[in-house]
């Protein structure tokens, strides 16, 4: 009975014992249940922090996309091996990207951008990756059709925390407009200097033109009167004949000096090029260009519908001898010049960058396959007395300055490419409404010759009037001269005359235009032909809305001297409109 009353109560004990093991251990698991469920509420507040993050985040991100969608600025996102991850419309839309897919995960695009802007790309993100520098750059890039542009890029490295670049943005900014206003004003700036280089030389021209051709019509003129008058078989003949080549040779320098001369051209008509070239390919000068160079093949491919174009042809003809010349000259061995035409319309964009007016544009090309002219050389092609060849024996080193003034006087534009392959001009001219311009008359021998009509001639320089005094009457005329517009005007006071032969510009004392006002008013059909070595400028334009009757420039031929004179007596057509 003792050990079981023990027993009984050392259980009872244990008892005791155990419910505060366990009272202790369910207080232990209620905190940790407490510890658990805050640790779950804290839990469920991060997760719900994290929610609103990455909604923020999402919202954000997709501001940013938008801002980069709808943005003008292109932007690209590169990894550290330069692989492309991302580019915005904008670039994809420039660059006339129309499956961006294909790029991405692929190398940057640098076959999009030429030699040697390509390798400076690329040293440039290598060295971006390498120190973590931001780069700006500007450089040209072809879009998808072969479309030149410019951009300018700033490249922004994105590092890690170890400081490792892990991206690189490229933002860019489309310079193109911008680039082409630059280049346009450098062109016009290079322009504007051709011009006052031209200018200068124009007034210089002018100023001694008229007496250098008083002096070469004796040169021309009275070799022509001596060999009418010697024998055939006279020792004599040749050395006459060399002393009127090197006249004519030097009247035609004089002529190139006047041809630079602004406002030479300003006789035109309706014309059409592609007949003009024609006649060009057809005439004794050009002949005699494919005579000196046999190893030069000239094919021409006018394949212009409408040709009409408000031109001087003989100036469009002397631009063409030029171009031709010196094409043929490029050639050392065999080769080839192509002359060629075509309809063109010039929008904003390219006439803007010929510095012409939008409309539609008849284009001569001029192409060769000769050595090509150096990009130095190209600088200066135009400017006077610039040139390659021989002074005296192959050119004057006026060709293409008269080239470049004759197509600015036509309102055109004149553009050169040239490589080792060849040179090719293109020669642009406004298309003008089509109609036949004034044909010329070509008289017979029989037309040439004179009745005794009784012709004045007036010039101040005693070597002219001799020397048209001795042509016309070897042409049958009847002739009389005077050395000033005063006696001129006292001399028809007195008599009659059919024509008179007046020369523009006489000093001192009144000039051409102003003797023949002076003899209108006395006798308002007075016809008379005015004679100057400088061009047609705006006396003579106001001496034949006044009346007369032609214009020959000197120094002149025995032929060419009968044709205006037959030309001016020939009855005159009613002015009356």
């Amino acid at each position: 009975m003792k050990n079981k009353g023990r027993s009984a109560k050392e259980l009872e004990t244990r008892c005791t014992e155990l419910e505060k093991q366990v009272q202790y251990y369910k207080s232990i698991a209620e905190e940790a249940g407490r510890n658990r469920l805050r640790e779950i509420e804290q839990l469920n507040r991060q997760i719900t922090d994290r929610k609103k993050t990455e909604e923020k985040l999402r919202e954000s991100d997709k501001k940013i996309r938008s801002w980069l969608e709808y943005s003008p600025v292109c932007t690209k996102v590169l990894d550290r091996h330069f692989h492309m991850q991302y580019m915005s419309s904008a670039g994809i839309n420039c660059l006339q990207i129309k499956d961006i897919t294909k790029f991405y995960g692929k190398k940057f695009p640098f076959d999009c951008y030429p030699e040697p802007t390509r390798t400076d790309i690329v040293n440039n993100l290598k060295k971006i990756r390498e120190t973590g520098e931001i780069v700006a750059l500007e450089t040209p890039v072809f879009d998808m059709a072969g479309g030149k542009l410019w951009y300018r890029s700033t490249f922004v490295p994105v590092t890690d925390k170890e400081g490792r670049c892990d991206y690189i943005i490229v933002v860019s900014i489309n310079t193109t407009d911008q680039k082409r206003a630059e280049e346009a004003q450098a062109n016009l700036e290079k322009q504007l200097r051709q011009a006052r280089t031209i200018e200068a030389i124009g007034l210089m021209a002018g100023g001694v033109a008229h007496d250098l051709n008083n002096i070469l019509a004796g040169i021309v003129g009275y070799p022509e009167i001596i060999l009418d008058a010697l024998p055939d078989d006279s020792d004599l003949r040749e050395p006459v004949i060399a002393i009127q080549e090197s006249g004519k040779r030097a009247a035609t320098v004089v002529a190139d000096l006047l041809t630079i001369t602004r406002g030479v051209a300003t006789t035109r008509e309706d014309h059409d090029l592609n007949t003009i070239i024609t006649e060009y390919l057809k005439s004794p000068e050009c002949k005699k260009l494919e005579v000196f160079h046999p190893n030069v093949i000239f094919q021409d491919r006018l394949n212009a519908r409408q040709a009409y174009i408000y031109c001087s042809p003989v100036h469009i003809k002397k631009c063409l001898m030029n171009l031709l010349t010196n094409a043929a000259e490029a050639i050392s061995d065999n080769g080839t010049i192509h002359i060629s035409t075509s309809n063109q319309y010039l929008d904003t964009q390219i006439a803007a960058e010929h510095n012409l007016k939008t409309g539609d544009y008849i284009v001569l090309n001029v192409t060769d396959t000769g050595t090509g002219i150096s990009e130095n050389e190209l600088e200066h092609i135009f400017e006077p007395f610039y040139t390659r060849k021989k002074m005296g024996k192959s050119g004057t080193g006026l060709g293409l300055t008269v080239v470049w003034n004759t197509v600015q006087e036509h309102e055109g534009s004149i553009s050169v490419e040239s490589t080792d392959a060849g040179t090719c001009f293109q020669l642009y001219f406004p298309l003008a409404v089509e109609q036949k311009g004034v044909q010329e008359n070509c008289n017979t021998v029989e037309e040439k010759t004179g009745q005794k009509e009784h012709i004045l001639v007036v010039d101040d320089d005693p070597q002219i009037l001799d020397l048209a005094t001795r042509m016309l009457n070897r042409l049958g005329y009847t002739v009389n001269s005077v050395s000033s517009g005063e006696q001129a005007v006292q001399f028809i006071k007195e008599q009659s005359v059919d024509l008179i032969l007046l020369d523009m510009l006489m000093e001192p004392g009144m000039n051409g235009y102003q003797t023949y006002k002076k003899i209108t008013k006395h006798h308002p059909s007075q016809k008379a032909i005015i004679a100057s070595g400088f061009s047609e400028n705006n006396d003579v334009k106001a001496a034949i809305l006044l009346g007369a009757h032609g214009f020959i420039k000197k120094p002149y031929s025995m032929d060419q001297l009968a044709s205006a004179v037959r030309k001016a007596l020939m009855p005159y057509p009613s002015r009356g409109h």
